[in-house]
């Protein structure tokens, strides 16, 4: 199950030490949720980490961002 929800404000914690530094401490909106892999790309069946599009502020364009750097705003 999702953590976050399309339209939802989420942030890059600055403390990330996973993001790249160009993204840590930046806040954006979610704009999609794709569904989940059931197998990843190895070919073995396990749960792969959730991605989100993630449009941030004064960009125009999406990334894709991995759940566990995404907080709440």
């Amino acid at each position: 199950m999702p953590s976050f929800a399309v339209g939802q404000r989420v942030r890059v914690p600055a403390n990330n030490l996973d993001a790249t530094s160009s993204l840590c401490g930046r806040e954006g909106v979610i704009t999609f949720f794709p569904p989940l892999s059931e197998v990843d790309p190895d070919g073995t069946d396990q749960l792969l980490e959730p991605q989100y599009m993630v449009r941030f502020d004064g960009d125009t364009g999406d990334r894709p961002i991995y759940e566990s750097w995404l907080e709440p705003v």
